[in-house]
């Protein structure tokens, strides 16, 4: 919002004078008019700053004019003279600023500046106006986008056209470590609502980040009030999985199998993957039953759980042993849809398949359907790896890990979209994306479309937009107007990121969001650089509640 106001009401009284003199005195002299301007409308004025237009209207019994005191261009003055009664426009323009400023205009009254200043302050508050940058052809190079640290209110303009309003209110500092922490600490959030109360819950790591999965007790805390208030928790509350229209719900069972225990057929292939492990394939109908298909949890309406070793229908889908010791995955990663007609979708990773020369192709995002609430599942359809290599140039050193991290979401008009994670231990690499209009069966061709980001979310709410969250460096935000992510929006950056730091220096990059009304989600996240109590540096959890409406033209 913007505060116009003047400081001391302009006016001039050149000699208040002129005494009606006794008879006798006058002489036959004119009585002095007073000079006076004001404006008429009120000395403080509140109003939006998108292309705003304010008319000031001008008592004054004198030739006047007013003009600008700085070289700044956000303020344009229209008609800015007159004579005797009049009026003039004060026009705002596009503004890409969120901290407070000001600008002076000054005021000639017959031709003399008087001592009297107008000013225009723009608070932190404001609304603010950014018009998109396009960073189509900057692909290669990791740009900053939308500053958003703190509450953030602003119009965002494609091609000089406002489509949408995004509030992105203060961050809620959840819990904040009591020392120093290694990776793995303070990180990977996690949010959800309780089955029992739709409370919310958010959870995360307090342990080493390694090969077996994570092993010490979560932070915990519960929001009754969307977020706003936290309070620990000692248990994790039933939610976070699939809930199934009868009431029940699954999950993935995290678990991995110590490959020392396993009696295994001979391996197919060895592959070196980018951080440095090495993965022996097998094939998945060779292996032991007990490590074919997956584990999932499965509660009832009552919270009961049961194991399900639900068995898959994939030929040529092979599985892996990691450094020696785990073999993976009896375990998906990935995103699960529930359709109109009951059966489930779930899009997951790392999936590997043996190609026509008796080698294995590096990890594509495979998808698979289950008609029984979990109990079994098909292969449906899949995304190869397929690198660009303009926009991704380290694409062909992918010998492992080629898609990872999914996020998978079905949208409104039943078009579903993938979006994947290339980042690795070859550096920052862009996330892809992807569509398919026959649920799943086939897939487009995936395209690059922005420099780096991993563990994408994708949700789409119920007013239309779509969002994406993304971390490394930093962690963004985007948003896709038209509800089909053809096109998006520039990132809005809620963790700062210095260039040439290394990318997990500010945060994990993990977000997670959850949906708190027709137009605003939460996101959680993890920032490393909080100032404590006593100003050290720690690393903390956050969430933040943002809307976001389309502004219809």
């Amino acid at each position: 919002m913007l505060k116009i106001k003047m400081h001391n009401i302009v006016k001039i009284l050149s000699l208040l004078l002129v005494f009606l003199l006794s008879p006798g005195c006058n002489n036959g002299q004119e009585i002095e008019e007073t000079l006076y301007f004001l404006i008429e409308n009120g000395t403080e004025i509140m109003a939006p700053n998108e292309g705003m237009t304010h008319s000031c209207s001008v008592k004054s019994n004198g030739a006047w004019e007013v003009f600008k005191k700085s070289t700044e261009t956000w303020v344009e003055i229209q008609s800015a003279h007159g004579s005797k009664d009049g009026s003039f426009q004060l026009i705002i323009h596009e503004n890409k600023s969120t901290s407070e400023r000001e600008m002076k205009l000054a005021v000639l009254l017959d031709g003399k500046e008087i001592p009297d200043r107008i000013t225009i302050t723009q608070s932190s508050s404001s609304t603010s106006i950014w018009d998109e940058l396009k960073q189509d052809e900057q692909m290669l190079n990791i740009q900053l986008g939308i500053p958003s640290y703190n509450a953030t209110s602003l119009i965002y303009r494609r091609n000089g056209t406002s489509v949408l309003e995004v509030n992105l209110e203060e961050p809620v500092v959840v819990g904040v470590a009591d020392q120093s922490y290694g990776w793995g600490y303070f990180q990977f959030p996690n949010i959800y609502r309780s089955v029992a109360d739709n409370s919310l819950v958010l959870t995360w790591s307090m342990s080493e980040d390694k090969l077996g999965g994570h092993t010490g007790t979560p932070g915990r805390m519960a929001s009754t009030d969307n977020g706003k208030t936290w309070s620990a928790i000692t248990t994790s509350p039933l939610g976070g999985g699939l809930l199934l229209s009868n009431g029940v719900m699954i999950n993935d069972m995290q678990s991995v199998t110590k490959a020392a225990d396993l009696n295994l057929p001979d391996s197919i292939a060895v592959l070196k993957e980018a951080y440095g492990r090495t993965f022996v394939c097998y094939r998945h109908d060779e292996l032991p039953e007990a490590v074919q298909g997956l584990y999932l949890n499965r509660w009832d309406r009552n919270g009961n759980r049961m194991t399900v070793h639900a068995p898959l229908d994939d030929p040529g889908l092979v599985r892996y042993v990691d450094t020696d010791l785990y073999l993976l995955p009896i375990t998906w990663w990935g995103d699960k849809k529930a359709l109109s007609n009951g059966s489930i979708v779930t899009g997951v990773y790392p999936v590997f398949y043996e190609n026509e020369n008796g080698g294995v192709d590096p990890s594509c995002v495979a998808f698979y359907q289950s008609d029984n609430q979990g109990s079994s599942w098909r292969i449906k359809g899949k995304i190869p790896y397929l690198y660009d290599p303009h926009w991704d140039p380290n694409g062909y050193r992918r010998a492992a890990f080629g898609w990872t991290e999914p996020a998978f979401e079905v949208l409104s008009d039943g078009t579903f979209l993938c979006v994947l994670r290339t980042t690795d231990g070859l550096g920052d690499s862009p996330m892809y994306i992807s569509r398919s209009f026959d649920e799943g069966i086939t897939w487009s061709h995936p395209v690059p479309f922005t420099p780096a980001g991993v563990l994408p979310k994708l949700l789409q709410l119920d007013n239309g937009v779509l969002v994406l969250a993304s971390g490394r460096p930093g962690l963004q935000l985007r948003f896709s107007f038209d509800g089909k992510g053809e096109e998006w929006t520039d990132p809005f950056e809620l963790i700062p990121f210095a260039k040439g730091e290394s990318s997990t220096a500010a945060t994990c990059g993990y977000p997670r969001i959850v949906s708190t009304g027709p137009n605003s989600f939460l996101v959680a996240y993890s920032d490393f650089k909080y100032p404590s109590t006593n100003g050290v540096l720690r690393k903390a959890i956050k969430v933040r509640e943002i809307k976001v409406d389309r502004i219809e033209r």
